[in-house]
């Protein structure tokens, strides 16, 4: 069984899941006007649960296969080329790219009335990556360098990278 896994910088994911939360009904409690309002540690412990776990499989697992967000951002076309193949699909790459088009996040907000895009949770139309607080990133990465045995090649020093505005 081959196995693919999509891994994305746990400071990306949890900017992201915040501002998801926060525009949600169904989080009246989160706020994008206050960080606090956010289950911080909960979803950290789910996300060095989820990638230390999956590092674990890929030491012993032979046919796990990671990506990393920003690379399949990158080379949406190539990546997915790469996946089909893993799993044995012979998908042209024009058809790929076909279909990359048609599910992009601009063809699909163009199918949403203006109310369906206000309240989609699913879709993150912000423009503005990387607004966490020094505070709340400083203590992010000092849990991550602490209690993250695999890192997937994403960088969680002081000279971190992170906040990529993705099309």
């Amino acid at each position: 069984m081959n196995i693919v896994v999509v891994v994305r910088s746990v400071l990306e994911v949890l900017e992201s899941l915040y501002y998801k939360l926060a525009r949600s009904p169904l989080w009246p409690e989160v706020t994008e006007d206050d960080e606090d309002s956010f289950p911080w540690q909960r979803n950290l412990d789910d996300l060095i649960e989820f990638y230390n776990s999956w590092g674990g499989v890929a030491k012993w697992h032979g046919s796990c296969r990671f990506f990393r967000y920003h690379e399949l951002k990158a080379d949406p076309v190539g990546t997915h080329k790469e996946m089909a193949d893993l799993w044995g699909f012979d998908l042209p790459e024009d058809l790929i790219k076909e279909a990359l088009s048609r599910t992009s996040k601009k063809a699909m907000k163009e199918k949403l009335s203006g109310q369906q895009q206000d309240e989609t949770i699913r879709v993150s139309y912000r423009k503005k990556r990387g607004s966490l607080s020094e505070e709340r990133v400083a203590a992010i990465l000092g849990r991550l360098r602490r209690e993250l045995i695999h890192d997937f090649g994403y960088d969680y020093s002081d000279n971190h990278q992170w906040g990529a505005h993705y099309e």
